[in-house]
């Protein structure tokens, strides 16, 4: 049978072990890096500007009724000139063309992407440490189990 002593020291040495277990913890990783995405929308809405540039593209010849004061309907080929206006600023390029053509309103929707990236650094911990230890040592009596503080060095990071 094993010595009631030996068995105590055996239970406060697993004990020990699994209280040290649990408050050191799981190794943390020395750097861990986290990258998030922010979509954001911003709508510019711009006052009906000037254009920027005038010019007439073609001539279209288009076939229109005529209703005359007796009621007879008659036709006639009209030259309707087509023109197309740009509109320019820093933020646009607006172009648009037809008879007498105007712009009436212009929205922006831009997005703009900010991608952030977070760095956290942990300590590393020290290889060499004071604290309790558990164990089998010689003595003046001979072979007994010891429990006390020492110093110990950690040979696995």
């Amino acid at each position: 049978m094993i010595n009631k002593k030996i068995f105590s020291y055996l239970i406060i040495a697993v004990i020990s072990f699994v209280v040290a277990f649990m408050l050191i913890g799981k190794n943390k990783p020395s750097i861990v890096v986290k990258n998030t995405t922010k979509i954001v929308t911003d709508t510019i809405r711009d006052t009906i500007p000037k254009p920027y540039a005038v010019k007439e593209i073609k001539n279209k010849i288009v076939k229109l009724a005529i209703h005359d004061t007796i009621g007879n309907i008659d036709s006639a080929n009209v030259d309707i000139p087509i023109t197309q206006k740009t509109y320019k600023d820093s933020s646009y390029k607006v172009v648009i063309s037809g008879y007498d053509p105007t712009l009436d309103s212009i929205e922006i929707y831009r997005k703009t992407i900010y991608q952030i990236k977070t760095i956290t650094k942990f300590k590393d911990r020290n290889r060499w440490n004071i604290g309790p230890v558990i164990g089998y040592g010689m003595t003046e009596k001979g072979w007994h189990p010891f429990f006390g503080i020492g110093i110990t060095y950690n040979i696995f990071r």
